[in-house]
Parts: C-alpha cells; structure tokens; sequence
C-alpha cells in the first residue's frame, strides 16, 4: 500500500495543478469506495454490528425552517430576506437564526444553506441514501450499527420510487429481489437479507412471512400501475403462487384466511397462527392482480379473505368468536382477540370504509381517536420540549411509546376518508420527528431518552418504513391501492342512493324505477349494470332492490346512506 502512495505521489508532481485536483478526486472516489464501506463487510454481518448512533436532539427539525412550521419553502425566504445583509448578528439570536454559519453577517454563504435544505423534508432523498449502489437492497434502519434489508421496508421503498419518478431506484430493489427469489425457488423471499451482501443468509432470517411477501406483491402491483412497465408480473404471480401454500382451505371459519409463515426458521406456533394485518395485505395483493391480470382466481382468493375478515376478524359480526361484539374493530388475529393499532388502520385502507354487507369499517378509526374504554393513543415527550401525540401497537403494552410508522398509517388511514381533521391532526405530530436530514425514527418513549432498545420499544433510529410512510402521506398516497381511480361510483356517495335514488335527486319516483328496469337482473361487469340501481350495492340488480326502491316509493327518503362500498363489487 506504501509503494502505491509513493507511486501517486510522483505522478501527482509530474502534472499540472487543475489536472491534480481531478486526480485527487479520483482516488479519494476509489477510496472512499474500497474502504468507506468496507467496514460493514468486516467480522460476520449478522452477528457483528457497528457501534449505535440514535437520532440526537440536535438532529430534529432543519436550521433553514425559520418559522418553525416544519418545511423550508418561501414564508422562509422571506422572513431570511428581512434580515439579508445584517452584520450585527451576535449569539444566542444570530439575527434571528438567519446568519446560518454564524459568521456575524448573513450573507451568501447562508443563502447558500438555505438553497441546500430548500423544500425539506426530502423523504426521498433519504431513502436514497440508504439505497446499496451495487445490490440495490435499501438498509432498513440509519444509524443502528445493522445492514439489514427487510423484505417490507425494500416492498414500500419500490412503492415509493416509483411514485416519485426514481424508477431507476425501484427497478435496483426489484431486479434483486427477482434474483432472490429465484434462488429460493418456491417464489417467497426471506424476512430479511444483509444488504451489503444478500446472499450471506444469517440465523433467524429463513423465515417466509405473510405479510411481506404479500407487500412483495402489492408494490409490483403499484410499480405497474404507475409505469405500465409488466416486466416483474411473474414474480408477482410467483409469490402469489407461494402464498397459495399458507391458505387454510378446511370448511370451517378459518377457510380462505392465510397463516404467518412457513421456512426453517417459522416455529409450530408462527406456522398456525393467522394474522389480520397479514390477511389485509394479502387481500389487496391478491385483488388487485386479479384486476391487473384479469384474473376471475385471484379475485375469488380476495373474496375468500375477504368473507373471513367480515365474518370471524370484524367484532361486531354476530359470527365472530371474540368477547365482543359492540366494539367497532378488527381482532388482532384467529383467537388473538387483543386491540392493536394496524388491524384498523390497514382495515380501512385495504378494504375501504364499508363492507360487503354494510359492515362500517370506517368506525375503527373512530375508536383510535377516542374510546371511554382505552385505546392505543398515546402522548409522549421527545427530547423533553417536544410533545408528540401518536400511536402504540396495541391496548396490552405495559408502557406507552410513540410508534412513528404505525401512527403514519393511521394519518394515511384517516386521509383515505377524507378525513383531514384527524389526520392532519397526527401528521402535524410526526413532523415534529423529522431528523435534519429528511428520516424519521422508528419509536421513541419519554421515560427512557439513553436506553434505546427495539424490546422496550424505544428505537430513535431513522426508519424507511416511518420515513416512506411519511412520503404517502405528504401525497395522500394509499398504497393498498395502486390504481388513482375513484374508489367507488360517484352515485355511491350519495346520502339518499342506498334507499333507491337512482339518479340521486332526492326523491324515489318513476326515473328510479325505470334505471332499475333497464339494468333488472343484471350483475357486474355486464355491460348493462348500473352501479346506481345496485342500493344494496352487492353486484347484483334485483329483487332485494326493488323492494328497497318501493319501501320510498314517491316519498322523499332518508338522507343517512353511508359513502362508499368496494368497487367493483365481489
């Protein structure tokens, strides 16, 4: 190595200064290359980790948000406008924080500063940061000595890449998840890899989850949608074929429903159990192909999971074997009756509002923002000035934390239903998590600022998954739902359609009943259906919805129909 320097260092005198510097850049490139990330190559990835850098305090917000309003745009500018070219700048004001560098004067050199840190936050860029340059495998957590890839966090990045016009960066994620999957030939991935090197398989990770395999799918499914590019459909189809494996298909109440995992690594009692959230995802990967592909199976695979969610996960479902049935939420899982968080944000994002047979999933999210009975909101002190109000996983927990993403899903829940009361409410709250440099943590807890630990749920290390879920929601993104279209027919939001207002006028007389003739006996997708006629809004015109139209024949009905129904209908 010695020989090598010397051997620069005369070729440096022989050339002149301009050419130097390109030289120097070079090598400091090759450099930082072959040694900057070598570090995470030393010793066993798995097993020996790099020394951990939580997010600081002095790592929260950004120096340019001079109106402290968490975003650095143009009530910025001009309020560093107003203060352009003092030279009285003096600690601890710093002409009202304005002289960035603290140099006396604000100048060019701030101007500068505030150019860089201009429109933050910048999820995006943060995610591609943690982007490998040569496997493509995005690291899941910054700073937490790990190189580890979850097989989740790398379905939300390809999300959101391609939403953001990155499609390079998304095709990086999913041509090495196409090589892993090919490797395990059964069309699953593995809970997690090491992205430095995934073919380095550690302890713990030989494990085939519902639940990611299935977002797996969900993001080529969005990664289709936004660039009509099909080249990964096979894997989508694969992976489908592999959660096909973990179906429970006895006729009982657990038929259609899909189990945790299989693999080395899923224990007897992983293998059996049946998560809701995993059910959710799975849904929307399966429906969503169904639709892509026209595919009348996958549809029907939808619909199975679908019936069990209604009938076995929904409380109020007089089929339901939980405790209770005057609470509006999902159960955690088959005979895991616990209350938790995502069973009711994912609920209403995967499934919408309401349910096949009117079931009102929309009050779920009723119950997260309030019940007389407890739920999982929680207020939590960060850094001891800053108060956050967020969300824990579930009722259970024996101490209160602030899980950043999973409160992320609820604002993205809340802003599927148009409801922007709440959810700006909660993603006010998370902007006061946003790191200087665009990620958000995982969790935190006001009682334990120094003992960061994923156990007690006090994880202050920049996330992808809090991060791009933040990304959703600063563009209403659903990602359950690939395709930008109305989530249901116009009609259907009416107040008075469900009592037989055809034509939404406010009054049930002859123009409702003759659309109800002309589409009588029909069922989507036939070309005659008409979704307005549909009141029970089940597919199908007939006589259940003549009788309800003659119920409020010539009478003006009541204005109390409930938005929305899925579309199309199963």
């Amino acid at each position: 190595m010695l020989s090598v320097l010397k051997e620069n260092i005369m070729f440096l005198n022989r050339i002149n200064r301009k050419c130097q510097l390109k030289y120097l850049l070079a090598v400091y490139i090759v450099l930082l290359l072959c040694f900057g990330q070598s570090k995470k190559l030393l010793g066993n990835p798995c097993i020996d980790f790099l020394e951990q850098v939580p997010v600081s305090c002095d790592e929260l917000g950004n120096i340019a948000d001079f109106n402290n309003d968490y975003t650095v745009d143009f009530k910025d500018f001009i309020f560093f406008a107003g203060t352009w070219w003092r030279e009285d700048c003096q600690e601890p004001d710093w002409c009202s924080g304005c002289d960035l560098d603290q140099s006396v004067q604000v100048n060019f050199v701030d101007l500068k500063i505030l150019v860089e840190n201009w429109l933050w936050p910048k999820p995006i860029q943060w995610l591609i940061g943690q982007q490998n340059p040569v496997t493509g495998l995005v690291v899941s957590y910054e700073g937490d000595g790990k190189d580890f890839a979850y097989t989740f966090d790398q379905a939300i990045a390809i999300m959101a890449f391609a939403g953001s016009g990155e499609r390079d960066k998304a095709q990086m994620i999913l041509d090495r998840m196409y090589l892993l999957q090919q490797q395990i030939s059964n069309g699953a991935w593995n809970e997690w890899y090491i992205a430095s090197d995934p073919n380095i398989i550690c302890a713990g990770s030989e494990k085939y989850v519902t639940g990611p395999i299935a977002w797996m799918v969900m993001a080529i499914n969005y990664y289709e949608a936004k660039t009509n590019d099909d080249s990964y459909a096979s894997m989508a189809r694969e992976a489908l074929s592999w959660l096909d494996t973990v179906r429970n298909i006895e006729s009982n109440e657990k038929y259609g429903s899909l189990r945790w995992c299989t693999g080395d690594n899923c224990t007897p009692v992983e293998a059996a159990m049946i998560s809701t959230e995993h059910n959710l995802d799975a849904y929307s990967a399966y429906y969503w192909r169904g639709i892509i592909d026209s595919n009348t199976l996958y549809i029907i695979r939808a619909s199975d999971i679908l019936d069990y969610l209604c009938q076995e996960m929904w409380a109020p479902s007089p089929n339901s074997n939980g405790p209770y049935h005057d609470v509006n939420i999902f159960w955690e899982g088959f005979d895991n009756f616990a209350f938790s968080t995502d069973p009711q944000t994912w609920g209403v994002l995967s499934l919408g509002p309401i349910g096949p047979k009117g079931e009102e999933f929309y009050k779920c999210l009723d119950w997260l923002w309030y019940s007389p009975w407890g739920n999982t909101r929680t207020t939590q002190n960060l850094c001891d000035e800053i108060n956050v109000q967020g969300f824990k996983s579930g009722t259970g927990e024996p101490n209160d934390y602030v899980w950043v993403d999973g409160t992320e899903h609820a604002v993205a829940a809340y802003y599927s239903l148009g409801d922007y009361e709440r959810g700006d409410f909660f993603f006010n709250h998370m902007k006061r998590v946003i790191s200087s440099n665009s990620g958000l943590m995982h969790s935190f807890r006001q009682d334990e600022p120094n003992n960061v630990s994923w156990k007690r749920k006090n994880y202050r290390f920049n996330y992808v998954a809090s991060t791009v879920w933040h990304y959703f929601n600063q563009r209403e993104i659903n990602p359950f739902v690939p395709y930008p279209v109305h989530p249901y027919p116009r009609c259907w939001a009416s107040c008075t359609q469900c009592h037989g207002d055809a034509d939404c006028d406010g009054s049930i007389d002859d123009n409702d009943l003759s659309e109800l003739y002309i589409s009588y006996n029909s069922s989507f997708p036939d070309p005659s259906y008409n979704p307005c006629a549909d009141f029970n809004r089940d597919g199908t015109i007939n006589v259940a919805d003549l009788s309800i139209l003659m119920g409020y024949f010539n009478t003006t009905p009541p204005t109390d129909c409930i938005p929305g129904s899925p579309w199309p209908p199963l």
